[in-house]
């Protein structure tokens, strides 16, 4: 064997080896996927969609339920919004997020009204005022899903 080939051999060994130690075949360091792309994103969305809807179907009991026995879900829905303010999220699904807990707080402060025998013109502008966050809600999700 000619000593070019040698040298050869030995640096494609050389190669080799360092390859199997880098944990990437072209001996770099792995990417760190980024958490706002289209397919991590998704993650995130379906966490904040799940924590959504139980809390639509708090929502939807408390809107049923006779004043005086509101308070246990008032409870629900406020340790639903707890489970919402802890998710992570990545900076861009920041927002969402944010508006997410805004509408739950809205909601709940419109019962809390409601309960607490308020003017019917009170509790209508806290629900009202809910409903508008509810769409910047759904305006970010929109946001993230088409991303």
């Amino acid at each position: 064997m000619s000593p070019a080939k040698k040298w050869m051999l030995v640096l494609v060994l050389l190669s080799a080896l360092m390859a199997g130690c880098s944990g990437s075949p072209f001996g770099g360091p792995t990417p760190t996927p980024d958490p706002c792309s289209p397919s991590e994103i998704n993650k995130y969305l379906d966490a904040i969609r799940d924590v959504s809807r139980r809390f639509d179907d708090a929502y939807t009991l408390a809107s049923n339920t006779p004043r005086m026995s509101l308070p246990p879900v008032i409870s629900d829905l406020q340790a639903i919004r707890r489970d919402a303010e802890d998710l992570e999220v990545p900076d861009c699904a920041v927002k969402a997020k944010q508006a997410l807990v805004a509408y739950m707080n809205a909601v709940i402060d419109a019962f809390t009204a409601f309960l607490g025998q308020e003017p019917d013109s009170a509790v209508s502008a806290a629900f009202d005022e809910a409903s508008e966050l509810l769409a910047k809600y759904l305006e970010e999700m929109s946001r993230l899903g088409g991303q």
